[in-house]
């Protein structure tokens, strides 16, 4: 079975698989075995603490890519919090909040190691799954993808919208894969961050139709709703209210964050003048 024929649930599955300790030519199944999506060709896991998996299905001729998120401020250790938290997602919210673009260093190897990747493997057709710092890094990666015509989909989940961050050449390189990017959210969600409508985005927006449940299991997909065929639930009317009051949310932030940054600049500078007021005294 190759990835075209997945429901949304079993997308989700397979994008779950990611945090899971996968050996070099472990077979991966969904399903209890029903499903075959390929061989783990390769680990990647770098020293900034980028972690993928590479399956690939060469009956399919496809490669399918684990995009790994956060392993958590506990349960990651030290060099999950300095790398994934520290080096990663903070400063990425904060650059999207303050409009800064400063790229974190997992970010960039994410953008190599696809190329890489896609150069290892000419004649097959990538697809690509990440959730939360997954997300973020597989929507850098896209965005500074030298192979388009390899790419078949994409499905990113529960990151940060990291548009903001682009310069202008990265930005019309996503728009002309944007139909093969599917950027699942779920308003509820507070790692969400830096959506403002439906076109400033990387890929077709999809906001989930979720219920409330705990933040952490917001997160993790646990508000996630589907229909009998394992179609996820999106863009009902109040799933698009949700998404309209975040979206307000974010914009408050940003324009706050804005004036912060002003006053610290207005602030630095007077520090600066008194400084050279009493040098010269």
């Amino acid at each position: 079975m190759g990835n075209r024929q997945l429901t949304d649930r079993q997308r989700i599955q397979l994008t779950e698989l990611a945090y899971h300790q996968w050996r070099v030519g472990q077979s991966i199944y969904l399903d209890y075995g029903r499903n075959f999506i390929g061989k783990v060709g390769k680990i990647i896991h770098q020293v900034n603490d980028l972690y993928l998996t590479v399956v690939v299905n060469h009956l399919e001729q496809e490669v399918t890519v684990l995009f790994r998120g956060s392993t958590g401020i506990i349960s990651g250790g030290h060099d999950a919090w300095v790398n994934q938290w520290l080096k990663t997602n903070f400063p990425v919210g904060s650059a999207i909040l303050t409009r800064q673009t400063a790229i974190p260093n997992q970010l960039l190897s994410a953008s190599a190691t696809l190329n890489r990747l896609m150069r290892a493997y000419p004649n097959a057709r990538f697809w690509l799954y990440g959730h939360s710092l997954g997300s973020i890094n597989a929507q850098y990666a896209l965005a500074n993808c030298f192979f388009p015509n390899q790419l078949a989909n994409s499905y990113l989940f529960e990151g940060p919208n990291i548009y903001w961050l682009l310069s202008p050449d990265q930005r019309k390189r996503a728009l002309q894969i944007r139909c093969q990017i599917f950027n699942y959210i779920d308003p509820r969600d507070i790692v969400t961050l830096g959506y403002l409508d439906y076109q400033r985005v990387i890929g077709l927006l999809r906001v989930v139709n979720s219920r409330l449940v705990t933040p952490i299991s917001q997160h993790l997909f646990g508000g996630y709703q589907y229909d009998s065929q394992g179609r996820l639930l999106v863009n009902q009317g109040a799933s698009i209210e949700l998404s309209q009051k975040r979206a307000q949310i974010d914009s408050r932030l940003i324009k706050r964050a804005g004036h912060l940054l002003q006053a610290i600049d207005h602030l630095q500078t007077r520090q600066q003048l008194n400084l050279g007021q009493r040098h010269g005294e």
